[in-house]
């Protein structure tokens, strides 16, 4: 197996797939740790646990704190528009936040095919738990700004793209 090959299995099927919403946090948070991933002597591959799983954590921090950022940015706006903000920015945070306790949950860099299938169920998991957490916003809380709720969404997902560079 060549040193990109982890690489390749992850990356080939995730960009056909989820060509935007996956590959942005894939990027920023899962391959820094298989890029850095080297063989050990016979003992394998060292596990990417806990350098990976801080700088996901991290990456989830960032997104509150964004999720907090665009409420004040709202603010002005009125009180219905900043709730909505901070009620989207949530969103996005907890969906990415329990994707990435799915993809870290007892992960070890020796079966990079696992990982393949881990990405796949996280990512549909992922996908339907935003999904009931919008559709939950949109039935039970009212009044609501929908512009406000999917546009602080939608800067809160684009934080990983942004300060990953950031958090080496």
């Amino acid at each position: 197996m060549t040193r990109n090959a982890p690489l390749n299995l992850v990356r080939g099927p995730l960009n056909i797939l989820f060509p935007y919403r996956l590959t942005l946090y894939t990027e920023a948070l899962i391959l820094p740790g298989l890029r850095r991933a080297r063989l050990k002597g016979s003992s394998g591959v060292h596990s990417m646990q806990l350098s990976d799983k801080s700088r996901a954590n991290r990456l989830v921090f960032a997104q509150l704190v964004a999720a907090f950022i665009a409420t004040l940015l709202i603010w002005p706006f009125g009180w219905v528009h900043a709730y909505s903000g901070l009620l989207g920015g949530l969103i996005a945070m907890a969906a990415n936040a329990y994707f990435a306790m799915r993809i870290f949950a007892g992960y070890r860099a020796q079966d990079p095919a696992g990982l393949v299938g881990r990405f796949y169920g996280a990512e549909l998991q992922k996908l339907i738990l935003t999904g009931l957490l919008f559709a939950a916003a949109v039935l039970w809380v009212d009044p609501l700004s929908i512009g406000a709720l999917l546009g602080a969404c939608l800067f809160v997902q684009l934080v990983p793209m942004l300060v990953s560079q950031f958090l080496v």
